[in-house]
């Protein structure tokens, strides 16, 4: 159990010390956005139809007076409640198998 125990620690503290990195490698600039948004806007508000082109002013007023569309918080505490989690069961565990151990390892 013990090895399990640290195989845990060691790929939990790997996950979220490369977390912070491999967020940004997917990050794309404001710049690359606008232009994409700027050439998006120009090919295909010509080719809408009335429908569509209701549609997406609905949607761009939503955007207005909710900057952030749909992205609640629930996500986040949801992400962070999981990670909370697994923190906590891997600490039972490391403690569970020093106490079996006579508590040996709490001293190293």
């Amino acid at each position: 159990m013990r090895g399990v125990a640290r195989c845990l620690g060691a790929v939990l503290a790997a996950s979220l010390s490369t977390s912070p990195v491999l967020a940004y490698q997917h990050a794309v600039s404001t710049e690359e956005t606008a232009a994409r948004l700027a050439a998006a806007a120009a090919g295909g508000v010509a080719s809408l139809t009335d429908a569509e082109l209701r549609d997406l002013v609905r949607r761009a007023d939503a955007l207005q007076m909710d900057p952030i569309a749909g992205a609640s918080g629930k996500k986040i505490l949801v992400i962070v409640g999981v990670v909370v989690l697994v923190a906590v069961v891997l600490a039972i565990a490391i403690v569970e198998s020093c106490k079996e151990q006579g508590a040996e390892c709490l001293d190293k």
